[in-house]
């Protein structure tokens, strides 16, 4: 069988990704399969917004290749809706999806199913994961410490605690004159212009514009030093 193997990382770790495309090769030799080409990519697999992905699948599309082969489907895809669409179009009595770690036939009744529920525990695993970094920076934030090299608008570096913030007083005052001023029902460029006649500045000793105002506004203590 030709395949177009398939390698993803979700950080920049070439060692990891290497690896992948060393065992996709290793698993086509056990099985006799024509490795045709090795496609990689490195970022997220909430959406099939990737380049390499995309070659893979147009190589399918040009019948270049009978299917694609992956370390795990969680390499292709961790969308359940994503992996529906996958199943619909390419994988469904056309092309086969195979798995160096995992028994997938997608070729069967039951592999399609068995496809379709790691695909729901990839889902998971991602969310479950964004779940956990969203309370853990949620519970950062309360106490103060610190989840970027930029201290929020209105803190700076505590030099007594490396880990967390403290109130910049000069930039305080700015945050509750934003804030009064919202409170009236100026809009975000309103607001802007009156700190520019009050002669209030950035951090960054720059005029305030219409962007910075909402993101004080509506990121809080997100926006890092960006304002």
């Amino acid at each position: 069988m030709r395949v177009i193997g398939y390698a993803r990382v979700s950080t920049n770790d070439q060692n990891t990704i290497e690896e992948q495309i060393t065992r996709i090769r290793s698993f086509c030799d056990m099985h006799d399969h024509e490795l045709v080409v090795c496609h990689r990519d490195i970022g997220s697999a909430k959406d099939m917004d990737r380049m390499g992905l995309r070659a893979a699948l147009q190589s399918l599309v040009r019948n270049e290749a009978d299917g694609i082969v992956a370390l795990k489907l969680d390499r292709i895809t961790r969308s359940v809706p994503d992996w529906c669409r996958l199943l619909e179009k390419f994988f469904h009595k056309k092309k086969t999806l195979l798995s160096v770690l995992e028994p997938l036939d997608t070729t069967t009744a039951s592999g399609i199913m068995s496809a379709t529920m790691l695909a729901v525990v990839a889902e998971y695993e991602r969310n479950s994961n964004s779940e956990r970094t969203k309370n853990t920076l949620g519970h950062m934030r309360e106490e103060g410490r610190r989840i970027s090299r930029h201290a929020p608008f209105g803190y700076e570096a505590d030099p007594d605690r490396p880990q967390h913030w403290k109130t910049c007083s000069h930039e305080q005052e700015i945050l509750s004159r934003i804030h009064a001023l919202h409170s009236e029902g100026h809009s975000y460029a309103e607001i802007a212009r009156i700190l520019n006649r009050e002669g209030r500045k950035t951090r960054n000793a720059t005029n305030w514009q219409r962007a910075g105002v909402w993101r004080v506004i509506n990121k809080g203590e997100q926006i890092g030093g960006k304002v």
